[in-house]
């Protein structure tokens, strides 16, 4: 029989909902003894990991209705448990000074909990291993001063202080040697250090040519303090082939192909050819269904004249009727890599625009920077972490010349918060701004911004949002841009789900923004399969603002999260 109801009294540490999903007996749910014999094993764990020594269950009640089982707790917490002082032994070759401040941080007294207590180990382990003890261990002793009040000791082994006598790479058949030792943070022989260790596979992960990079130590004499750090590497194909499409209401299909290759020329070299298209099947012709069509390609090349940047020179051809645009150019790219988490990229674009010469201007030279700052867990899935981008381009101008001056900012932020074991609260912010200098009056149509359907407002058509484009006005778009989303995911296995609000809105200039401020927003939800390039999602918007008769929202299937 399904659970009806779950009723807790006598709790006051923690919110009765909170205990409900520590019993994982929901209402809905069906009953078992043994399920709910369980349930009050944990709820028990709970509250003493908790501090709550004295905790029992009271009574209980289990009726059966035809409609379920209501089940009804009563609770005893009891006075909660608290560390008088947090001690620590054993410390000798490591500087007292850095274990000191690493305890100041937990200050007594303070509520027992068992959480806190591991939080505490682990940093400590972590302070042993950033100092070259990997082989450091803890044990926590705990000592009752008078009842409910403890006091707790770190007991340390610490280990043999380790130095690395060198690198032994295993499993490398078609990679080079010379292209993983080059992406170590360290040089033996050095003494250990974890966070060197663990950015230096995290860089040999980044060149793509690998599947898993494990490590181990070999210890070289008795004593344990030489050691040869091992790294077992397993290489991926370096030719590749990838595919990926969706669909939007009404006839709207889209695709990506990718070829390339990860190790041209043995030296990480990175060669890919990517097309891209748009058709539209309510037109005739198949010439007038291809509404967009891309053709890149992109060459890498790391560690450019034995630098620490990465060169990419990426060619590229592009004719999209929606907004009357054919372009074709190169732009020059030089990547650094500041840390784990933060780079920046510079770049020169020249692109020429002939198919409206006498309106857009034939010829645009930019000078681009990009600053990225990534923090996700997951590419393809973010749980936690954040996304920021900031990129400035400045067009035209005496020094690069051209038939078009005009300056550009975007600003891309989103943030991920997990929530509880299956829920994620997804949010992203982005923010532009462009405007014509010099010998220019206006911006070229095909560099303006465009707003409406999958990528910002679901709910919306494609390049509907903002005021009439003054060179077509089958499209809308506009040289500020403002755009909000937020999403709250679900995931449990392979399917999950989504609800989702979206904003934001298109203006020509500041004075028209601050005279005509608006934001569009839309609703909806989707459906998820995850895959382990991402989840292929099918999506609803709906518009909450300037409904038509007969509107019924607008779907999108495609692969990967909006952001």
């Amino acid at each position: 029989m399904p659970v009806r109801s779950v009723q807790i009294h006598g709790a006051h540490a923690f919110p009765p909902k909170e205990l409900v999903t520590v019993l994982r007996l929901r209402p809905g749910q069906t009953f078992s003894q043994a399920l709910f014999h369980a349930g009050l094993i944990r709820l028990e764990e709970f509250y003493r990991n908790a501090g709550y020594r004295h905790f029992r269950v009271v009574q209980k009640e289990v009726r059966q209705t035809p409609e379920g089982v209501d089940i009804e707790l009563w609770l005893y917490e009891g006075p909660r448990a608290v560390i008088a002082r947090l001690t620590y032994a054993g410390v000798q070759q490591l500087d007292s000074l850095l274990v000191a401040r690493l305890f100041h941080r937990y200050r007594t007294p303070r509520p027992y909990d068992v959480d806190d207590l591991h939080r505490l180990e682990s940093d400590l382990l972590n302070l042993y291993a950033e100092q070259g003890f990997p082989y450091a261990s803890v044990r926590i002793r705990q000592q009752e001063l008078r009842p409910d009040t403890f006091e707790v000791q770190f007991q340390v082994e610490e280990g043999p202080r380790v130095v690395i006598q060198r690198v032994e790479l295993r499993g490398l058949h078609q990679v080079r040697r010379q292209i993983v030792l080059r992406e170590l943070r360290f040089h033996p022989p050095c003494v250990y250090q974890a966070s060197r260790v663990l950015e230096s596979i995290r860089n040999i992960y980044l060149t793509g040519l690998f599947s898993s990079v494990l490590r181990r130590l070999e210890p070289v004499n008795a004593e344990g303090d030489t050691v040869v750090l091992v790294l077992e590497l397993h290489e991926v194909k370096p030719r590749y082939l990838e595919i990926g499409g969706g669909w939007r209401q009404p006839l709207f299909a889209e695709f990506q192909v990718s070829l390339g290759h990860r190790n041209l020329f043995g030296n990480n070299q990175r060669l890919e050819m990517r097309t891209e298209g748009l058709l539209d099947f309510s037109q005739e012709t198949w010439q007038e269904r291809w509404q967009r069509r891309r053709v890149e390609i992109s060459y890498s090349e790391p560690y450019f004249l034995g630098s620490p940047l990465k060169a990419t020179a990426h060619p590229f051809y592009e004719r999209d009727l929606q907004v009357k645009k054919e372009e074709y150019g190169v732009d020059l790219q030089l990547l650094w890599i500041a840390s784990p988490y933060l780079s920046f990229t510079g770049a020169v674009e020249w692109k020429r625009t002939p198919l409206q010469p006498s309106r857009s201007g034939p010829l645009i030279n930019s000078l681009i920077f990009i600053g990225l700052w990534d923090s996700r867990d997951n590419l393809f899935d973010p749980r936690r972490g954040a996304f920021a981008s900031l990129k400035l381009q400045n067009a035209g101008g005496p020094v690069l010349g051209g038939d078009n001056t005009f300056y550009r900012a975007i600003l891309d932020f989103s943030y991920y918060a997990p929530h509880r074991s299956h829920w994620v609260v997804a949010g992203r912010f982005r923010s532009g701004y462009q405007r014509p200098y010099g010998t220019s009056r206006t911006i070229p149509s095909s560099e303006r911004f465009f707003m409406g359907g999958e990528g910002s407002l679901r709910g919306y058509a494609d390049r509907s949002v903002g005021p009439v484009d003054p060179d077509n006005p089958e499209v809308h778009s506009g040289n500020l841009l403002l755009n909000l989303n937020l999403e709250l995911r679900y995931r449990n296995g392979r399917w999950g789900g989504a609800l989702f609000l979206d904003g934001g809105n298109l203006w020509f200039s500041v004075p028209e923004m601050r005279q005509q401020f608006r934001i569009l927003w839309t609703a909806g939800l989707g459906i998820r399969y995850f895959t382990p390039i991402g989840p292929v999602r099918l999506d609803w918007g709906y518009r909450l603002q300037d409904r038509t008769p007969g509107y019924k929202g607008r779907l999108y299937l495609a692969l990967g999260h909006m952001f």
